[in-house]
C-alpha cells in the first residue's frame, strides 16, 4: 500500500523519473534490450509526437492539434497515473502477496474502463499474464484486444493463463 498522499504521488509522477539500478532483476529478454527498433523508438519518441502535431496543425488547424495531441497525451497520462494510484490504495484482493513493500488492489470500475489496469492485485500476483481480469465479473477489455491481435497474427507467444509469481509467494484467497 502506498504510504503517501494523492498530491505527493501526483507531484512525483509529474516531476520524477524511474531508472532501475539493475535491469537484470526484471528478466527482460536480451533480444528486447538490444533490439534496434525498440532502442530507436525510445530515443526518438518525442520527434514522432512533434511530427504528428505538425501534420495535424497543417491539415486540421491549431485547435485540433492542441486537442488531438497535447490534451490527449495529458489526459491519458493523468488517467494512467490516477488508476495506478487508486489501485494501490483502495479495492479488493484476490491474492495475498507476501514479502513485498506494496501491493495492488482490484477496483472493478477502474478495471473495466482502463482495459484491465484497475485489476492491479491480479497483475501483482501474476505479472507475466496478459489477462488481468481473472474472476468471472472482472471484465478485461485489454484481454479482448490482446486476443484479437493474437488471432490476427499481429502478436504471438502471449502468456494466457495467470500463473502465480512464486518469487513473492502470491496465494489465491478463498473468495472465488
Amino acid at each position: 500500500m502506498y504510504h503517501h498522499s494523492l498530491m505527493k504521488d501526483y507531484y512525483r509522477n509529474l516531476h520524477l523519473s524511474y531508472t532501475p539500478r539493475e535491469l537484470g532483476r526484471y528478466n527482460i529478454p536480451e533480444e528486447d534490450l538490444n533490439d534496434q527498433w525498440f532502442n530507436w523508438l525510445e530515443k526518438t519518441w518525442y520527434w514522432h509526437v512533434l511530427t504528428l502535431a505538425a501534420i495535424i496543425w497543417l491539415t486540421l488547424g491549431f485547435e485540433a492539434m492542441i486537442m488531438l495531441v497535447f490534451v490527449r497525451v495529458a489526459l491519458t497520462q493523468l488517467g494512467h497515473w490516477f488508476v495506478g494510484y487508486i489501485s494501490h490504495v483502495r479495492g479488493y484482493l484476490n491474492y495475498n502477496i507476501e514479502d513485498v513493500n506494496e501491493t495492488g488492489f482490484n477496483n472493478w470500475l477502474l478495471g473495466v474502463f482502463s482495459f484491465g489496469e484497475g485489476f492491479h492485485n491480479n497483475h501483482h500476483a501474476c505479472p507475466q499474464s496478459a489477462r488481468l481480469g481473472i474472476r468471472w465479473f472482472e471484465f478485461d477489455l485489454g484481454w479482448l484486444v490482446v486476443r484479437g491481435l493474437e488471432k490476427l497474427g499481429v502478436i504471438y507467444e502471449v502468456h494466457k493463463e495467470p500463473s502465480l509469481d512464486q518469487k513473492h509467494k502470491a496465494q489465491l484467497l478463498k473468495t472465488q
